[in-house]
């Protein structure tokens, strides 16, 4: 199989995180789980960890809290590195405002779960 990038996988519960890794390697994606946000922000400090695609990140995490603090300090780490980590929010608990939500506290694009295995 072709490897064709990296994605962070942001998923605090077991089932999620074994549903999207599985999903996203069939269709040839590297893919690293982080249990929380703190944990993600670590992953991406490291050194070891670098040059993912994008995050995909759930955002009713018990650390991340209803409009999650990830996404800024995700942006702040950004700050004067000419770089632009796209983070995409996921939810199963889509209602009306939820992407606006989400897009204003710097995610850039937004998903709703379950996801299909399309």
């Amino acid at each position: 199989m072709r490897h064709i990038g990296r994605i962070l996988l942001v998923e605090d519960n077991q089932v999620n995180q074994l549903v999207g890794h599985r999903l996203l390697e069939r269709r040839g994606y590297t893919v690293v789980v982080a249990n929380n946000g703190r944990e993600a922000l670590g992953m991406l400090k490291d050194e070891a960890i670098v040059g993912f695609g994008c995050v995909l990140m759930d955002i009713q995490m018990p650390e991340n809290g209803p409009g999650s603090n990830a996404p800024p300090s995700f942006r702040d780490s950004e700050q004067g590195t000419r770089r632009h980590l796209p983070i995409v929010a996921m939810t199963a608990h889509a209602i009306k405002g939820d992407e606006a939500r989400c897009v204003g506290a710097g995610m850039d694009a937004y998903l709703s779960k379950p996801n299909s295995a399309g």
